[in-house]
């Protein structure tokens, strides 16, 4: 009875042990885990701060006086940044001319929105993808070629701010995909062109929620036309988003 007590006893002890030492490597894998976010999160903490130190000698301290800005947004963006978007352009002595927003109607989810979109940008496309890429590329190159527009080394031009062909071009482009509900547009003041010569831009976005579409297609080409013809662009995107602009 001894001998079996005995060996039952170094049984549970060794199952006790095993038992251990399994919780224990649990433990360190999660610890592992827990290591590689919190590094991860230093390296988005430290992104943000190199972002924060470039936007703020762009937008701070006078750095757009007497500037027009025009924003190209989304719809789901985080409201709180859109606000400090305002704040950090009006403190930086510019003004807002107009707020472009892209609707969650560019999700295109049936054959008739895709037709509709193909319709007011004149294209042979069907598909969501290649829409949202002629849809951004055609609203950078108008909106770029409207802040051009008449105007000479980044200076007014002598159209007085009423633009030229390719402001007027826009602002029809622009209507049609309002009128669609494509788009939702803000004009601020009573500037008469959506976009004025010597404009600047910002591409405004970021939320913890999704995005409203898919944004790579569209964002990638808005961006890329928008500077084209050397106007200032410059992308915002809240820290705690989760689209990865």
């Amino acid at each position: 009875l001894g001998i079996g007590i005995l060996m039952g006893s170094l049984v549970l002890e060794d199952r006790l042990v095993r038992d251990i030492r399994s919780r224990l490597d649990s433990i360190e894998r999660r610890n592992g885990e827990l290591q590689a976010q919190v590094e991860e999160l230093q390296g988005q903490i430290e992104a943000d701060e190199g972002f924060a130190r470039v936007a703020r000698e762009y937008l701070i301290e006078g750095q757009l006086q007497g500037e027009q800005v025009v924003v190209f947004t989304y719809e789901r963006t985080d409201g709180g940044l859109m606000d400090q978007v305002r704040a950090s352009v009006e403190e930086a002595g510019g003004t807002l001319a107009a707020t472009i927003e892209a609707t969650e109607k560019l999700r295109l989810e049936t054959p008739a929105e895709r037709d509709q979109l193909a319709l007011a940008l004149s294209s042979s496309s069907t598909a969501a993808q290649e829409l949202h890429r002629e849809l951004g590329g055609e609203l950078g190159d108008d909106a770029s070629a409207a802040a051009m527009d008449g105007a000479t080394a980044r200076e007014p031009s002598a159209t007085n701010g009423q633009g030229g062909p390719a402001g007027r071009a826009l602002d029809g482009l622009v209507t049609d995909l309002a009128d669609a509900g494509f788009l939702n547009v803000d004009r601020a003041g009573d500037e008469p062109s959506l976009v004025p010569p010597a404009s600047d831009f910002l591409v405004v976005g970021g939320a913890e929620d999704e995005p409203p579409f898919p944004l790579a297609a569209y964002t990638v080409s808005l961006s890329n036309e928008l500077a084209g013809d050397g106007a200032p662009v410059l992308g915002v995107e809240s820290s705690t988003s989760s689209w990865g602009m």
